[in-house]
C-alpha cells in the first residue's frame, strides 16, 4: 500500500495556498474598502438590525425593544500576542434580507482572517439576533489570541441578572464583569457564572449567551475570550456563536431558551427523572447476590404505586474499567465475563478514610469476582423492572482506563484515577480528543443500547468529572475539557435518536461534582447530558452548584456511606428535595436488606417524605447553612 504521507503533504499545502490566496483578496478588498458603504441593515419580520461601517450593531428593533449605540466605532478587537488590532472595515458579503457575513483580515504574524456572520433571526421565543464567529491562520499559531466583540447597544446594567456558578440567581451589581469559566483563558476576572449567559429588561426581556464550549468574560460593553498561545487555533480553526434574545417573560424564560438553543442540541431528560425519591448504587455486592436480596426487601416495604419512584443502578458488571465487555474492532459486547477479577490484588487491608471528621471503610474485602454474561445482565435488570423499580446500568468510570488492557499511549491525558477489583494496571485518563477514545465511547454505548435498551431506564455515566474544565491535551493537541463536553453531547444525541426510533425514555446521566472537594472549576458537563448522578457521596456543599447545569431536569447523588453520613444524606433531601440514596457493596457495605430494622425505617420515613415533593428545579436567593 502507497505511503499517504505525501498526498497528504500535497493536499495541505493546497490548501494553505488557496487560504494564503484568499488572504490577499481579502487583504486587497480590504484595503479598497476603506469609503466602503456600511453593511446592509437586516430585517426579519417587524424586526430591524443596523450595522455600522465596521459591522458594530447600532440598532435593533424589534417589538416593544428599541435599542441604539450610534456611532462608528469598530466591532471589536483582536490581540495577537500583545499587538492590538481594531475590527473596522471589513469585506462585506450580502446573505440575503437577514444575513451578512463580514470578513476582517488581521495582518499578524500569521495573518488570521476573522469572519463574523450576523443572522436576524425568528424563534419560538421572539427575536434572535445571532453571530456566528470564526478565526483562522494559514500557520502555527503560538501567540495568545483574545476576542472582543462590541456589545452595543446591548451594554450591561447594574440590575443584569446572572445565573451564579454556586446556584444563586444574582445580578451584576458594582462588578465590572462576569465569568464562565471553562476551557481556554479568561482574558480577566469576573462574578463566577454556571452558565454563559446574563439577562435583563429592556423594555423586554434582553438575553446574552454563547455557546457552553469555551470560557467567556461578559463585561459591561464587549464579550471576550481568549486561546492560549499553548494550543494557538485548535486545528487551525476556532468557532463560537453569540446570541441576543429579546423575549417575553424573565429569567426562568431566559434559562429556558439556553437550554433550547440549537448548541446545546440535546432533549431535556424524561419526565420520571424528576419523580424519583430513592437512588441505589449496587456495586456487584455480596459475589452479586445482593442485587436480589435488596429488591426483595424494598419491595416488601413499598406499595407499588411507591416503587416505580425509586431508581437502582447495577455498578461493576463489566469485566475491567476503559473495556466494558465490548471488543471495539467487532463492535459486540462479550457473551459471558468475569467481573472484579482484580480482587486478588486490591483485596488486603485499607486505612479507614476521614470523610469530614468520620473514619469510613474504603477496603474491598467482599468485592469477590463473580461470572456474568449478558443473559445474566438481562435478568438482573429485568427483575428490577419486573417488580417497579426503575433500573439502570453504570455506563463508565468517566474515560479512565488501564494500561493493562494495551490500548496505545496517543489515548492517555494523565496518570490516576480509581484502581479497585474492576481495573487492570495502573489507572490513566484517557484523552477525548484521540479519534479512538471517541470511537470507542460512541460504539459502545450504540452496543449497550442494542442489547439492553429494552431492559434499563438510564445509562449513569460515572466520574465525567476527571476530564477537568481547563485541562489541555498534548496528543493529540487540545482542549479536553470542550473535547470532553462535546463526547458527552454525541453520546446523549445517541440515547435521544435511540429513544425516538424505539419509543423509550431511556436517560444519560452525568457526574459532575461541581464544588465538592473544591473542584469549583469542574466542567458543567450536564448541560449536554440528561440530567446528573454524581458521586459526591450526598455532600452538602456540592448540590448547590449542580443546581443550573442541571436546570431543565434533575440532579442525584451516590452516598457509599449512607449509614455513617446519614446527615448528609438528610440534608440533601430535606434542603434541596434531592432523593434518598442508599448503596451496596462498598463504603459501609450495608444495602437495605442488611441494615437494622431501625436504620430501615430511617429510609423509609425520609422516602416517603421526599414522596410529596415533585422536583423542580429552581436558583437560590442565597446559600441556605450547611449542617
Amino acid at each position: 500500500m502507497p505511503d499517504p504521507a505525501p498526498y497528504n503533504a500535497t493536499i495541505i499545502g493546497w490548501l494553505r495556498a488557496l487560504f494564503l490566496l484568499s488572504l490577499v483578496v481579502t487583504l486587497t478588498a480590504w484595503a479598497d474598502n476603506s469609503t466602503a458603504p456600511p453593511p446592509p441593515a437586516l430585517h426579519r419580520g417587524t424586526a430591524r438590525l443596523t450595522l455600522n461601517t465596521h459591522g458594530r450593531a447600532t440598532q435593533l428593533r424589534a417589538r416593544r425593544v428599541r435599542l441604539e449605540a450610534l456611532g462608528e466605532a469598530p466591532a471589536g478587537q483582536i490581540v495577537v500576542g500583545s499587538d492590538p488590532y481594531a475590527l473596522q472595515q471589513p469585506v462585506v458579503h450580502p446573505l440575503g434580507a437577514a444575513a451578512v457575513r463580514l470578513e476582517y483580515a488581521v495582518p499578524s504574524h500569521p495573518p488570521l482572517i476573522v469572519s463574523v456572520e450576523h443572522r436576524l433571526l425568528s424563534v419560538a421565543r421572539g427575536t434572535l439576533y445571532r453571530r456566528l464567529i470564526a478565526l483562522q491562520s494559514p500557520g502555527e499559531v503560538t501567540n495568545e489570541v483574545a476576542v472582543q466583540l462590541s456589545l452595543a447597544p446591548f451594554a450591561l446594567a447594574d440590575a443584569t441578572w446572572l445565573p451564579l456558578k454556586n446556584g444563586v440567581g444574582g445580578c451584576l451589581g458594582a462588578s465590572n464583569a462576569a465569568a464562565y469559566d471553562f476551557a481556554g483563558v479568561l482574558p480577566a476576572e469576573g462574578v463566577s457564572l454556571a452558565l454563559p449567559l446574563v439577562s435583563y429588561q429592556a423594555g423586554g426581556r434582553v438575553t446574552i449567551m454563547t455557546d457552553p464550549l469555551y470560557s467567556t468574560l461578559f463585561s459591561r460593553d464587549a464579550v471576550a475570550w481568549k486561546y492560549p498561545g499553548t494550543i494557538g487555533l485548535e486545528g487551525g480553526r476556532e468557532t463560537r456563536v453569540l446570541d441576543v434574545l429579546l423575549h417575553p417573560g424573565g429569567a426562568e424564560e431566559a434559562l429556558a431558551a439556553f437550554f433550547a438553543s440549537d448548541f446545546i442540541g440535546v432533549q431535556p431528560g424524561p419526565d420520571w427523572l424528576r419523580d424519583i425519591a430513592l437512588v441505589d448504587y449496587d456495586y456487584l455486592s455480596d459475589g452479586g447476590r445482593g442485587w436480589y436480596r435488596d429488591i426483595d426487601a424494598l419491595t416488601a416495604a413499598l406499595k407499588p404505586s411507591e416503587r416505580r419512584r425509586v431508581f437502582l443502578c447495577l455498578h461493576g458488571w463489566y469485566d475491567f474499567v476503559g473495556r466494558y465487555c465490548f471488543d471495539a474492532q467487532t463492535r459486540r459486547l462479550d457473551p459471558e465475563w468475569l467481573a472484579f477479577s482484580n480482587h486478588p490484588n486490591v483485596k488486603g487491608p485499607r486505612p479507614p478514610m476521614n470523610l469530614e471528621g468520620v473514619a469510613v471503610d474504603v477496603s474491598f474485602e467482599k468485592c469477590v469476582p463473580v461470572a456474568l454474561s449478558l443473559e445474566k445482565l438481562h435478568r438482573r435488570l429485568q427483575y428490577a423492572r419486573s417488580r417497579g423499580f426503575r433500573a439502570g446500568l453504570y455506563f463508565a468510570d468517566g474515560l479512565n482506563a488501564g494500561e493493562g488492557l494495551g490500548y496505545s499511549t496517543n489515548r492517555i491525558l494523565r496518570w490516576g484515577g480509581w484502581e479497585g477489583p474492576d481495573t487492570k494496571g495502573k489507572t490513566y485518563c484517557q484523552n477525548p480528543l484521540a479519534p479512538e477514545v471517541r470511537e470507542f465511547y460512541l460504539r459502545y454505548a450504540g452496543a449497550l443500547l442494542q442489547e439492553f435498551g429494552r431492559d434499563l431506564d438510564a445509562l449513569v455515566w460515572d466520574e465525567t468529572f476527571h476530564v477537568e474544565a481547563a485541562s489541555i491535551a498534548r496528543n493529540p493537541r487540545g482542549h479536553a475539557g470542550r473535547a470532553m463536553m462535546t463526547l458527552v453531547r454525541d453520546v446523549t444525541r445517541q440515547v435521544d435518536d435511540y429513544n425516538r426510533a424505539q419509543r423509550r425514555q431511556i436517560a444519560l446521566l452525568a457526574s459532575d461534582d461541581i464544588g465538592a472537594w473544591g473542584g469549583i472549576r469542574n466542567a458543567p458537563y450536564a448541560v449536554m447530558a440528561h440530567g446528573t448522578y454524581q458521586d459526591s457521596h450526598c455532600r452538602p456543599d456540592a448540590w448547590p452548584f449542580a443546581i443550573f447545569p442541571n436546570y431543565r431536569t434533575a440532579f442525584w447523588s451516590c452516598c457509599w456511606w449512607p449509614v455513617s453520613r446519614w446527615d448528609w444524606v438528610a440534608y440533601g433531601v430535606r434542603q434541596y428535595h434531592v432523593p434518598v440514596s442508599i448503596s451496596n457493596g462498598w463504603g459501609d457495605n450495608l444495602g437495605f436488606a442488611e441494615i437494622s430494622p431501625a436504620m430501615q425505617q430511617k429510609v423509609l420515613d425520609l422516602f416517603r417524605w421526599r414522596l410529596q415533593h415533585h422536583t423542580r428545579l429552581h436558583w437560590l436567593d442565597r446559600l441556605p447553612p450547611l449542617p
